[in-house]
């Protein structure tokens, strides 16, 4: 009897990076070029990595376009900004892992001499948990798809509330400025006031009117 050992690969994943901006179609997109880079590394997955910036219209951080390729955007300057590259990486991986596997079990079956009832059980549990791996991990990025959008809306409220904080700054401010201004209009008319008093004894004094007229007086 002639005994055949198969080598089989390791699963892969093939990352192709993108610093500057990309098109969603045509024979030049992101997803075709990782597709290319995945036939070149014979990888079971592939995943781009993009900014932030250059993402399309309706694409989100994290942009699962079929089970085995995920475009991710990285800004690793930002809070949170790593997280959609790491749900990719790792819910790849599991994809990858599967697919090995489920190969794995594929050349097994085809090259075993062995038919009995055990073997054969072993084989269905052993897919099973092939399937779940799998569907497991399609879940997970569904889920990470969603904790990234969250993610981007969190972003923009924190930007819109920051934005808001300065308008508001500025604005007290101004505020400020304008209540020195008229402190300083009454102080100087009040100033104004001494002369034409000292000319009248019948009015009040000036000493009177520069020790009732106090700037914590003002409602404001």
């Amino acid at each position: 009897t002639t005994t055949t050992t198969t080598t089989r690969r390791p699963p892969r994943i093939a990352v192709e990076v993108k610093s500057g901006a990309f098109t969603k179609t045509g024979e030049k997109s992101i997803e075709a070029q990782v597709r290319a880079s995945m036939a070149t590394r014979d990888a079971d997955v592939g995943l781009g990595v993009v900014r932030a910036a250059n993402l399309p219209r309706r694409w989100g951080w994290y942009t699962n376009l079929k089970d085995d390729v995920v475009i991710a955007a990285f800004e690793p300057d930002l809070e949170h900004g790593d997280v959609a590259l790491h749900c990719a990486y790792r819910c790849l991986r599991a994809q990858a892992i599967a697919i090995y596997a489920k190969r794995s079990l594929a050349a097994a079956s085809s090259s075993s001499s062995s038919s009995t009832s055990d073997g054969g059980i072993e084989d269905q549990r052993n897919q099973l948990l092939v399937d779940v791996v799998r569907a497991r991990a399609t879940d997970v990025a569904r889920k990470s798809a969603d904790v990234m959008a969250a993610l981007d809306r969190l972003r923009r409220m924190k930007k819109n509330t920051s934005d808001a904080i300065k308008i508001l700054s500025t604005q007290r401010q101004d505020l400020d400025d304008l209540e020195r201004d008229v402190k300083n209009a009454l102080r100087d008319l009040d100033a104004d006031l001494i002369p034409l008093l000292n000319l009248d004894a019948s009015l009040p004094s000036a000493a009177l009117i520069t020790t009732t007229t106090n700037d914590d007086d003002l409602p404001f």
